[in-house]
């Protein structure tokens, strides 16, 4: 499951579970992004998840304010990176960036 939310201080995460329970207690989680993302959602490359086996996304924060009214628009870099999740999995650092 690939997310970004309270429980990882809003950075971006990849967390396996194993079956046949998928029990969260069992899991394992590694951070993608170490940096605060805020409102952001997932945006992932699925034709290149398929075919290369490659988790490529696309990350940049997003400060959306309540109910999208107010606030000032903010100006965020935006990154495209690859991950690799299957091969870097059960490497001593985490997941290798690419």
């Amino acid at each position: 499951m690939i997310y970004r939310g309270d429980v990882t201080g809003y950075k971006m995460a990849v967390q396996r579970f194993f079956p046949p329970d998928d029990d969260p207690e069992l899991s394992e989680l590694k951070i993608l992004w170490p940096e605060n993302l805020e409102d952001a959602e997932p945006i992932i490359d699925r034709t290149r998840w398929a075919r290369d086996g490659v988790l490529t996304m696309l990350i940049q924060k997003n400060g959306q304010p309540p109910h999208d009214k107010g606030g000032i628009p903010g100006n965020e870099p935006v990154y495209l990176i690859d991950w690799d999740i299957s091969g870097g999995w059960d490497s001593p650092e985490s997941i290798s960036k690419q």
